[in-house]
């Protein structure tokens, strides 16, 4: 009888651990910075799972939004917009600037941009997903698309 009942108790535990268990795993690896392999595995299983999930779409979106991005170093003679390091020749004259910007994949934005708007549709109250869609727009510069964003988001 005891046994029955430690084991009724054991598996009514390990319920509400197995429900958070994907959400929990996808911030573990997100924040380490672990997306090569095992955030893509898990991603599926989780979709395979429950696809409409809101925090499966949210956590969809920001992957590829961190998969898109990639920095660039560049040398040119134009002074950077943003912070870069100044090359002088021997005499002291400017020869050359270097910085960095960042490029967004076009097909990795539009993957995150087609999870983001299945989660706004199905969940139209979870303004984390519209603003974070806000966040993304406002980082890609599409000034308009951010405009008519934030006019759904207030209607």
């Amino acid at each position: 009888m005891q046994k029955n009942a430690l084991l009724i108790f054991l598996s009514l535990i390990t319920i509400p651990v197995h429900g958070q268990d994907y959400k929990t795993q996808f911030d573990q690896l997100f924040s380490s910075g672990d997306t090569t392999k095992q955030i893509p595995n898990l991603l599926l299983k989780w979709e395979a799972e429950d696809s409409n999930n809101p925090e499966l779409l949210a956590s969809y979106f920001n992957f590829y939004f961190q998969q898109a991005a990639e920095e660039v170093i560049s040398l040119s003679d134009a002074e950077p917009q943003s912070q870069g390091l100044v090359l002088r020749d021997s005499t002291g004259e400017v020869s050359a600037f270097l910085g960095s910007t960042i490029l967004y994949d076009s097909g990795l934005i539009n993957q995150a941009f087609e999870k983001i708007d299945r989660g706004i549709k199905l969940y139209p109250n979870r303004l984390d997903m519209r603003f974070g869609k806000c966040y993304v727009l406002m980082e890609l510069e599409k000034w308009e698309a951010l405009a008519m964003e934030i006019i759904k988001s207030i209607q």
